[in-house]
């Protein structure tokens, strides 16, 4: 029963969770690119997303 608390570090969809935020960051980036989006990045470190 306590394996359910536990943090796995895979990206094995056990829904545990595991990933670091900047990997999170690039799936979205990369699913965003796929449904059409354009990213640009300005000089500050932000993302401006467009269609």
């Amino acid at each position: 029963m306590g394996d359910d608390k536990k943090k796995c570090n895979c990206d094995c969809g056990c829904g545990h969770g595991g990933k670091l935020p900047e990997d999170k960051v690039e799936d979205l980036k990369d699913a965003l690119k796929k449904l059409g989006y354009k990213l640009e990045e300005t000089e500050d470190g932000e993302i401006k997303v467009t269609k």
